[in-house]
């Protein structure tokens, strides 16, 4: 309706022009002083106008977005973890669509964050009140497309890898003197075509902070040929673009008297490095704990803090 009138409003004042260029045959001067005349008397209505455009714009934007395709967003968003997002989402469908079905929906997915945000604080109440012994062995964690999954915990003076099926050899490294090694194995799978390795620490407990002892190192755990062994060609089982997983070995090396001290074994939860300490609160924030080796003797380690007089 209000482009009908801007349309009417520019004939009008286009055949106003012209009668009168025609009629008198002014110079281009008067002609323009006519048009500027012309823009000053009905300014106003030209600016109405163009705000009913705008605002029919506006409104053609936004049922361009209808409340249906923003849910499928909502959910999408709730299903990433995207908490944040989805409280902003659904704040503007309410706003824009008040009276929309797909609000009841919006509504649920309200009450299931309020849950997870209160189960959240609970744990956090929880570990702040047992320390350590409150986080539990996770052996299986999935960040973003990736699930890592660790077993075989054990110590071992040897570090065997890279097992070679067809010539049935493998590569080994043995500790340094005073020390052994924590061995585990690790199995990477995802959909997507590549998965990077997870940063792996084993930790000591020194006054409350986790101190790193060591970085685990991670190889692969076998090939098929000892061609792909040497780099003669590549290794189809270690492609995620060919296979959904692939196993490796690590290994972490610590002085041999630590075997008998708990020992926290974390995984950092994305990009970055653990630097020095890390207390408690940036574990909980920044990293998934894999498991405590020799958990009972985190009972021991707090009756020999010394109480205060």
């Amino acid at each position: 309706m209000a482009m009908r009138k801007i349309i009417r409003l520019f004939v009008a004042v286009t055949l106003l022009v012209c009668t009168s260029y025609s009629c008198t045959q002014t110079n281009k001067t008067d002609v323009a002083a006519q048009i500027a005349e012309i823009e000053k008397k009905y300014q106003d209505t030209i600016r109405v106008l163009r705000q009913e455009l705008s605002d029919a714009t506006g409104k053609i934007e936004i049922l361009s977005y209808p409340a249906d395709q923003r849910l499928v967003h909502i959910t999408e968003l709730f299903d990433s973890g995207d908490y944040n997002g989805v409280k902003k989402e659904v704040a503007e469908l309410k706003r824009i669509f008040p009276n929309a079905k797909e609000n009841e929906s919006c509504n649920e997915y309200l009450k299931k964050i309020e849950a997870i945000e209160a189960a959240k604080k609970a744990e956090e109440e929880r570990i702040k009140a047992l320390g350590y012994k409150a986080f539990k062995d996770n052996l299986t964690v999935r960040f973003d497309n990736v699930t890592y999954s660790f077993s075989g915990f054990s110590y071992g003076r040897t570090f065997t890898f890279e097992y070679v099926y067809d010539v049935d050899e493998y590569s080994y490294e043995v500790a340094d003197k005073n020390c052994t090694y924590i061995l585990a194995s690790l199995a990477i799978s995802t959909k997507e075509n590549y998965a990077s390795n997870p940063k792996v620490y084993a930790c000591e407990i020194v006054d409350g902070k986790l101190k790193e002892i060591d970085d685990f190192r991670i190889e692969y755990a076998s090939y098929n040929t000892y061609g792909a062994s040497i780099g003669n060609y590549s290794e189809t089982s270690h492609d995620f673009s060919k296979v959904s997983s692939v196993k490796y070995k690590m290994a972490a090396q610590i002085p041999q008297s630590y075997t008998s001290k708990p020992i926290v074994i974390i995984v950092r939860k994305s990009s970055g490095y653990l630097s020095g300490e890390i207390s408690i609160d940036e574990v909980r924030e920044n990293y998934e704990v894999i498991k405590i080796l020799n958990r009972n003797k985190l009972l021991c380690l707090q009756s020999e803090t010394p109480k205060r007089r």
